[in-house]
């Protein structure tokens, strides 16, 4: 029992010298890590999509109050009209945030009651505070979606070039080497068949 036990040490211990990371599956690791990181980015800029489109309708809403507001009152202004015809795009942040600051322009300027100013200035200083917010989340996403192509590029391309290109050429060497003892084979075989 103990002699196996040695033996096995031994064997253990002659071939840990001889061992290699397997570095063709660290590549392939970095590069669907990196595939994993661009999937999660791209998961999480559709959330910041999801809140684009809800800053947009909320902008919508304020410009229908203060449509509604301006007709109310009768007081209707150049400015306040013109924020109505604003075009919002969901896709990007900056046109949100210079929406909101048209918006603003126009109420400021407007002939509304001060009561009226202060809950919509609120109301926009709110979504502009979340407009900055979702900026900031904006360029993390981009940061990372940048960094998972980075990580796929380079790991698929080490892969590539140190591992694969290897593998292929000896299999190709392996074949050459089938395909010339087979050829060899069917010689000696015609050769026999000759001779009987």
């Amino acid at each position: 029992m103990q002699i196996r036990i040695f033996e096995f040490l031994n064997q253990t211990c002659i071939m840990i010298p001889n061992l290699s990371p397997p570095t063709d599956n660290l590549y392939k690791f970095i590069a669907l890590f990196g595939l994993a990181i661009l999937l999660f980015s791209f998961y999480k800029s559709s959330e910041v999509f999801d809140v684009c489109t809800k800053t947009k309708k909320t902008i919508e809403d304020l410009r229908n109050e203060i449509h509604l507001i301006s007709h109310m009152k009768g007081k209707e202004d150049k400015h306040l009209s013109d924020t109505t015809d604003i075009a919002v795009s969901p896709f990007s942040v900056k046109d949100l945030s210079s929406d909101l600051h048209q918006i603003a322009m126009a109420v400021e300027n407007s002939p509304l009651n001060d009561s009226i100013k202060f809950e919509i200035d609120t109301k926009i200083r709110k979504m502009q505070v979340e407009m900055d917010v979702l900026s900031i989340r904006n360029r993390e996403y981009y940061f990372i979606t940048g960094f998972g192509l980075i990580l796929m590029f380079f790991g698929f391309t080490l892969w590539y070039r140190k591992d694969q290109v290897h593998r292929d050429r000896r299999i190709k060497y392996e074949q050459a080497i089938e395909k010339k003892k087979i050829i060899e084979e069917n010689e000696e075989l015609k050769i026999k068949n000759e001779e009987f």
